[in-house]
């Protein structure tokens, strides 16, 4: 799977792989954290072709050294939220 260019840094990915504060608290943080994880899952469905994927699932395909990013769950209700299922199906849709 192609990880994140930001991948091999470790105080951006303490900050992502961090819980979800509530947006109120820090704007800018909780956009790039949205942004960053809903583009890596879109990159992981592209390479594998499949739309398909748990929060369970992701939580352990984006495990690094040993830590796994505790605020997907967050993300990916804000993800369905932002377009309903069938827009969340269809934006990643591989073919």
């Amino acid at each position: 799977m192609l990880r994140p260019s930001e991948w091999g840094d470790d105080a951006t990915m303490a900050l992502m792989f961090a819980p979800m504060d509530p947006r109120e608290k820090a704007p800018a943080v909780y956009d790039r954290k949205i942004a960053f994880w809903t583009a890596a899952i879109r990159r992981r469905c592209q390479s594998k072709r499949s739309a398909t994927f748990s929060v369970q699932r992701l939580t352990g395909e984006f495990e690094r050294y040993g830590q796994t990013p505790s605020c997907l769950p967050a993300v990916v209700d804000c993800m369905i939220r932002s377009v309903g299922w069938f827009g969340f199906y269809g934006a990643f849709d591989t073919n």
